[in-house]
């Protein structure tokens, strides 16, 4: 039953990591009492997930604590992760605030659950906040978020990844989510966020990376990952090849303050 529910896990390429740790998490509460997740189901877990630092650190914990049987400790590391999934956007947010200040506008990519939850909190105190969102080819999360926000009665404005040099000059800041930091503080998160910072360095407009101290990692290199090309073109020919990259690199000095809990 577990592969089924772990299945369902992996299939999951448009969330974002606080979203996939979280429903990692609940499996793993719902798992039989002394049961652990299978080396192979580890294997897959880490293959597909490796991009992520937070989820990294669980599942490395989680499988320390199966080397032992430790079934207290499987226990307390669930409760623990749910504790801190639920205090991470409130103190997020109110470290955003005394950084950013008030802000009339802003631009996002992607589907930062950090960034949402951050998101709704300045909504509620600035309702008539301008948001404008990147849809973040080719799985369009962007859509995701934004239909989440519609579904809270907040309005918004997508566009493409092409299209946000335009906008920049319309907004106070830019926020966005990381996947990992590395140990020079560059971070990595999902493509279209260099283009994004980028166009902030050249207009003047912070960037703001939202995330939790969990992203923290001591690597220090980032190696991109290619991804199912149909998505991006399903055409086969042999003089064409097809790149399609979720995750980048933003150096640190594009990156006007990380902004954690």
């Amino acid at each position: 039953m577990n592969e089924n529910y772990f299945d369902e896990l992996l299939k999951d390429n448009s969330s974002g990591s606080l979203t996939l740790l979280k429903s990692l998490n609940s499996i793993i509460k719902n798992l039989p009492e002394k049961n652990f997740p299978s080396v192979s189901d580890f294997r897959r877990l880490f293959d597909h997930l490796r991009q992520f630092e937070n989820i990294n650190k669980y599942l490395t914990r989680l499988a320390e604590l199966k080397k032992k049987k430790d079934l207290i400790g499987k226990l307390t590391l669930v409760r623990s992760t749910e504790i801190y999934l639920k205090e991470i956007p409130v103190r997020i947010y109110n470290n955003f605030k005394k950084e950013a200040g008030n802000i009339k506008s802003l631009i996002t990519l992607s589907n930062s659950n950090t960034v949402f939850h951050v998101l709704l909190k300045i909504h509620s105190e600035s309702p008539k906040l301008n948001i404008f969102i990147s849809e973040s080819r080719p799985v369009l999360e962007g859509r995701i978020l934004a239909e989440e926000l519609a579904r809270n009665n907040i309005s918004c404005t997508i566009l493409t990844e092409s299209q946000i040099p335009l906008m920049i000059p319309e907004i106070d800041c830019a926020v966005i989510g990381a996947d990992r930091i590395l140990k020079n503080g560059d971070v990595v998160n999902k493509a279209g966020s260099m283009i994004l910072a980028v166009a902030c360095k050249y207009f003047r407009k912070p960037l703001f990376v939202l995330t939790d101290q969990t992203k923290y990692s001591e690597q220090t290199n980032f190696k991109p990952k290619n991804y199912p090309t149909d998505e991006v073109w399903s055409k086969r020919d042999s003089k064409i090849v097809i790149k399609n990259y979720y995750f980048e690199l933003i150096p640190r000095d594009l990156i006007t303050n990380i902004i954690t809990d």
